[in-house]
């Protein structure tokens, strides 16, 4: 059950994700003001910063999906679920509290990716992403090819 729901080869995952982006656009166009337009601001821009870190192309093709892709990945898996329950609750209710919630629970990957955004480019060292999980130090390099 747990593979199902947060698998990120899901067809389950694939739909909260759809589900968020359309209800962020609903949210984005309900009729809010005050604090409550405050919040969906900060919740929008938190999950597009999640977003973004998920979608972005850190590393070459070879790489994709290791190191802080990986963390990328897995982050956003839980910040789609947070955001589109928070957006569906408030959709439903017209409560500003859940777009609140929704904020608080969204600040964790927003400001975690953000972190290791920066310690990523002052990384200076050029091992592969995943060298020691992906046990590339056990193989032989290979020689370079003829030309």
């Amino acid at each position: 059950m747990i593979d199902l729901l947060f698998d990120r080869r899901s067809k389950v995952v694939l739909g909260v994700i759809l589900a968020s982006f359309y209800m962020g656009y609903l949210n984005m166009t309900a009729a809010a003001s005050g604090w409550v337009t405050v919040l969906l601001g900060l919740s929008t821009s938190f999950y597009g910063f999640t977003a973004f870190c998920r979608f972005f192309p850190w590393y070459s093709a070879v790489d994709r999906g290791h190191g802080i892709e990986e963390h990328f990945i897995k982050t956003f898996i839980a910040a789609a679920y947070a955001y589109a329950i928070s957006s569906l609750a408030f959709q439903i209710s017209g409560w500003g509290l859940f777009i609140g919630i929704g904020s608080l629970l969204l600040i964790a990957p927003a400001g975690t990716n953000a972190l290791v955004l920066l310690y990523h480019f002052q990384d200076k060292l050029t091992v592969a992403p995943g060298y020691y999980s992906r046990s590339l130090y056990e193989k032989p390099p290979t020689p370079p090819s003829p030309q």
